[in-house]
Parts: C-alpha cells; sequence; structure tokens
C-alpha cells in the first residue's frame, strides 16, 4: 500500500494544533497525558472519520467506549497518523471524545524521541469542524509511577498506576473535569520535529475485550515491604513467593 503524504494544501490537519498539557518539555521521560473534548452535534453524519495522532502513543475513548489505539510505529520526519470512523459511537447533542497519550521520553528499537510530545486531532462532518486546539482539557494523568523500568530494550517502561489517586471513569461522559486545567500553549500541526505527515500504511489493530470465564486457582501471601515504590513490577511478582492453589470447581 502506497503511504499518501500530507501537506498544508490537502491536509485534515490544517486547522490543528500539536497540544500537550505543558508548554514545555522538558520532563518527559514516561509521561502520560489525559485530554477531553466536549461537542454538540445537530444531526447524525452518514461517517464520522476521525484524523487522530499522537507522539508517541494514544488510546481513543468516545462517549465512554473504547475504540482503538495508535498510530503505526514511524520517524517524526514522516509520522503516521490514523483514520477512524467513530459515527457508531456518536449520538444527536453532546458528545466526549476522550484520550490517553503517553511519550517515553527516550529512545529504543521502535522509537526515536525528538524530545516534544504531543496529540493532533481532526474532524470534519458536513460543515461540522473539531480541531485540537486550546479549548481542549487537559492534564498529566495522576497515580503514575513514572520511575519503573523497561522489561527488555523493546519496550518503554512498565505501567504502575495507583487507581485510589486517578478516577479510573475519567473518560465517562459523566465525569467531573471542571478541575482540569485549560490548555495554555499549542503549536503548528507542521512544526518541528514533526515535518509531516503520512496516512497509516497497515490495518488497526483489531482488540477485542474477553470476560473472564472461570477462576483457575488463587494465590495468597504477604506483598513484598516494597511493593508500592517498585520500579520493576514484573519482577517483584516473582518474588513475593505468594503461595497458589489451583481451583478444582466448574
Amino acid at each position: 500500500m502506497k503511504k499518501k503524504q500530507l501537506s498544508p494544501i490537502n491536509s485534515p490537519f490544517e486547522q490543528s494544533s500539536w497540544i500537550w498539557p505543558e508548554s514545555h518539555h522538558w520532563d518527559m521521560h514516561n509521561a502520560y497525558a489525559l485530554f477531553r473534548k466536549e461537542f454538540e452535534i445537530k444531526s447524525l453524519p452518514p461517517k464520522a472519520p476521525l484524523f487522530i495522532t499522537a507522539d508517541q502513543s494514544y488510546q481513543l475513548y468516545v462517549n465512554g467506549h473504547y475504540i482503538c489505539r495508535g498510530p503505526a510505529r514511524g520517524y517524526q520526519k514522516s509520522w503516521p497518523y490514523d483514520c477512524v470512523d467513530i459515527r457508531i459511537h456518536l449520538k444527536r447533542g453532546k458528545n466526549l471524545i476522550a484520550i490517553r497519550a503517553h511519550n517515553p521520553g527516550f529512545s529504543n528499537f521502535q522509537y526515536q524521541t525528538q524530545g516534544y510530545a504531543g496529540l493532533l486531532v481532526a474532524a470534519h462532518w458536513g460543515t461540522f469542524r473539531l480541531h485540537s486546539d486550546l479549548t481542549w482539557k487537559c492534564r498529566r494523568q495522576s497515580g503514575i509511577h513514572r520511575d519503573t523500568v523497561p522489561t527488555s530494550l523493546q519496550l518503554f517502561c512498565q505501567e504502575h498506576i495507583d487507581l485510589e489517586m486517578e478516577d479510573p471513569h475519567w473518560f465517562q461522559p459523566s465525569y467531573d473535569d471542571q478541575n482540569w486545567n485549560a490548555l495554555v500553549a499549542a503549536c503548528p500541526w507542521n512544526a518541528m520535529p514533526w515535518y509531516s505527515l503520512e496516512e497509516r500504511g497497515i490495518p488497526l489493530l483489531e482488540e477485542k475485550i474477553i470476560l473472564p470465564q472461570k477462576r483457575i486457582g488463587k494465590a495468597q501471601g504477604k506483598n513484598a515491604i516494597n511493593f508500592f515504590p517498585t520500579r520493576d513490577v514484573s519482577r517483584l511478582l516473582f518474588s513475593e513467593n505468594l503461595s497458589h492453589t489451583p481451583d478444582t470447581g466448574p
């Protein structure tokens, strides 16, 4: 599949800006950011393509429904973007787009940092226009333990989050975001280090939620003394020596 590279003339992001919670980019190590944008539509379009990308990655929710994650791997000089039809999850009246974005702040075998982070969004449905700009609400995700280690040179840092500090319903329309910050700065879609954008050259990953079917066992014992501030979550799990009992029931 031949990729289409964008120019300022034909870009759906022409009116969009790269946005991030802070105007500076000096604190990017293992950084997670949350975004919310409420909008209203009077009628539902036949299709609702949403153009979206982030440096380095995003998770997209519409009206509380998980949609997808992306973008594909790439370099900032021709950074990939996705086009996702979200029509099935829209409704007349008020709608909400919520996005969780991540930037590792360091390079590895799948990503080469340029010292920036950002989210970029655009939608054109008839006369309706939606762009990432200073009207979006955002903040750094709370409860994140940013000082974790990768499990290999191929991966980013392990994810360790305290859900007593971060409300897991932050992407729902009913969530109260009055205390969220308003954006104070943004930069053009084709500014450095994102020299240009190109459409995704491979299909989006297919993801399905598989609910638990049965319990196969149970473990018991005490957590390690240093379980909460640990930097290596996966290794700590195997060092706790918890006893495991298989469940032979139905």
